[in-house]
């Protein structure tokens, strides 16, 4: 059976909804892979790469799916740092053996943003900051070679005008969301890594 683990933030570990339910719980399902979620709440890519050995290394994984960034942009961190640590967890993985997979992020909905977050980091500059990040993973993928899961030109075309209907807090998918992740991704691993 193969074996992926996604390394990511609260959009990986499935914040909202029951692990189950979450989209990495729902690709399990669909796929029939040994499907492992290591999504933490609130992480950075910097946490993601302190914690590749553990996490990733350690599980001998055929694949990891490494998607986060967002919480890195809303904490102010320059992309110039995220791109390193996207960088850095791609290359552990080439050397243990272990096929990268980049993810893009989703947008964040400007209209359904919680006020909170919106006082501590504005959204619109979070989203362009978010673009200009998948642009770089795009280029990325082409140079190394590395599969690219495009979440965010995936998830914006399928949801379509129910856009900020499937995101519960203007940023984490609700079950529905969820369900549209799994089935994205599924689509996905079956054309690439049959």
């Amino acid at each position: 059976m193969k074996k992926i683990v996604c390394l990511g933030d609260s959009l990986t570990r499935g914040f909202g909804v029951p692990e189950k339910e979450s989209w990495v719980g729902l690709l399990k399902e669909k796929h029939g892979w040994n499907t492992i979620n290591k999504g933490v709440n609130g992480d950075t890519t910097s946490g993601m790469l302190s914690r590749f050995q553990e996490d990733v290394i350690k599980e001998k994984p055929g694949y990891v799916l490494i998607a986060g960034g967002v919480n890195d942009l809303i904490c102010g961190s320059p992309l110039g740092a995220i791109q390193a640590n996207i960088m850095g967890m791609v290359h552990v993985a080439y050397r243990h053996g272990i096929l990268p997979i980049v993810g893009t992020c989703l947008l964040g909905d400007e209209g359904n943003f919680r006020k909170d977050w919106n006082d501590m980091a504005d959204i619109g500059e979070i989203n362009a900051l978010n673009r200009a990040y998948r642009c770089w993973i795009l280029k990325l993928s082409a140079v190394f070679h590395v599969p690219c899961l495009d979440l965010q030109k995936e998830y914006l075309l399928r949801a379509g005008i129910r856009y900020g209907m499937t995101l519960t807090d203007g940023l984490h998918p609700s079950r529905e969301g969820h369900e549209l992740m799994a089935s994205i991704a599924d689509e996905f691993l079956k054309a690439h890594c049959a």
